[in-house]
C-alpha cells in the first residue's frame, strides 16, 4: 500500500512511460506463461493505484472535496474491473492452455 503522496511512490518496476521490458517476459519462456506473468504483474500493479485512490478519495472526501472525491470512486470501481478482467485472463491462461 502506498502513502498518500504519489512522490512515495516506489512500487518495484513501476516506470509511468510503462515499457516494461522485464526478464519474466522474454527469453524462451513459452507464450502462456509469458502472458501469466505480464498479467500478475498487471494485478499487482492495477491494484496499488486502487488503494492510492482510494486512499485519496477519503482525504479529498475528509477535506470537502466531494465532487473530486466520487470522480475518484468511480475511477476505482473501473480499476477494480480491470483488475478482475486480468484475473479472468489469467485464469482463462491457466486452465485452457489455449
Amino acid at each position: 500500500m502506498h502513502d498518500s503522496d504519489h512522490s512515495d511512490h516506489n512500487h518495484h518496476d513501476h516506470h509511468h512511460g510503462h515499457e516494461h521490458h522485464h526478464d519474466h517476459t522474454s527469453g524462451d519462456m513459452p507464450l502462456e506463461q509469458k502472458a501469466v506473468k505480464l498479467l500478475e504483474h498487471w494485478i499487482r500493479h492495477n491494484d496499488d493505484h486502487g488503494q492510492n485512490y482510494l486512499q485519496w478519495a477519503e482525504q479529498l472526501r475528509k477535506n470537502g472535496y466531494l465532487k473530486a472525491a466520487d470522480a475518484l470512486d468511480e475511477v476505482l470501481k473501473l480499476t477494480v474491473r480491470i483488475s478482475g478482467l486480468f484475473r479472468q485472463a489469467k485464469d482463462d491462461l491457466n486452465v485452457s492452455g489455449k
